[in-house]
């Protein structure tokens, strides 16, 4: 039988040796090492999360208190890890943290084999890439991570990097064929999985033109909008799209939405804060792409 993988990837309620699941984010791979099937879900733990961790991975309390425990989606997850390697990034922390979940929910200490790409990206890109963090060689790589610190996101990165380095190393596939003989077979639960709750995403999504438009003429017709917010980093130059802003009228900021802004511009790695502001205020957040096309057409607007 062929060697068949999963990637998992865990968001945690600190980040010691006792952190506890806050969210859970699997990729099932195929002979190819392709995404097959995904999972995720919030996860409620059974000790409070740090502040510190619920910022890191922008999850809010009201979110874990809704959502389902490690047993209850248990039965969900147990095919994943059924004869089956487990690829991490950093494998020791993903192995505490489902050990610790298993002990909680009164499971088995499964022993499943891991592989982690953290330790293999050092051997095999070494001095190639200045760190070897997830953000770091996926950068290098240029493998999409544009959401970091979501389990799901962080998972799907996780399996775009492992399968790059299996292609890489012949000594990386002796490893896996070694851990092949480890696998463990997992019982498959009687009893279903409860629902998952996928975490509330406040991602600015592509709006088709007529929305574009509407938000467009909102915006001209409101006298006291008079600057645009940018969370994150463009692929705009700040020059470029600044003077972009300009053009249109109004004037380019980094502070905290207000009832004032025309909208907040989301890019790469951008926070929450300011997208909360806009939601507080009701002003919209878009993507650089629509934040473009908005400001275009209020420039042509306004050289009429």
């Amino acid at each position: 039988m062929a060697t068949r993988f999963t990637v998992l990837d865990f968001e945690t309620t600190s980040r010691d040796s006792s952190a506890r699941a806050t969210e859970i984010g699997i990729v099932a791979l195929d002979d190819l090492l392709c995404a097959s099937s995904i999972f995720e879900s919030v996860i409620k733990p059974p000790v409070p999360p740090m502040k510190q961790s619920l910022s890191y991975s922008r999850l809010s309390l009201d979110q874990l208190d809704a959502a389902p425990e490690f047993v209850q989606v248990w039965p969900s997850i147990a095919p994943y890890f059924d004869q089956r390697i487990v690829v991490a990034h950093k494998k020791e922390f993903e192995q505490a943290v489902i050990s610790l979940a298993f002990a909680d929910a009164g499971l088995p200490p499964f022993d499943l084999p891991f592989v982690c790409t953290l330790d293999w990206s050092k051997r095999i890109l070494k001095h190639q890439v200045n760190g070897h963090s997830l953000l770091d060689v996926c950068a290098y790589l240029d493998i999409d991570l544009l959401a970091p610190h979501e389990a799901k996101v962080d998972a799907v990165a996780t399996a775009a990097l492992f399968k790059v380095l299996y292609e890489q190393s012949a000594e990386m596939r002796t490893h896996c064929e070694e851990l092949a003989s480890k696998t463990v077979p997992i019982p498959t639960p009687k009893v279903p999985g409860a629902k998952p709750l996928i975490r509330r995403r406040h991602v600015a999504l592509g709006r088709p033109e007529t929305e574009l438009q509407s938000i467009a003429a909102e915006i001209r017709t409101n006298s006291r909008i008079k600057i645009v917010v940018v969370t994150g980093t463009l692929m705009l130059s700040e020059s470029k799209f600044s003077a972009l802003v300009s053009s249109a009228g109004y004037e380019f900021k980094e502070s905290p939405a207000t009832a004032g802004t025309a909208f907040v511009v989301q890019g790469y790695n951008g926070g929450q804060s300011k997208i909360k502001k806009a939601i507080q205020y009701g002003r919209p957040v878009l993507t650089e792409q629509d934040a473009v096309w908005v400001l275009n057409i209020l420039r042509e607007w306004k050289e009429g």
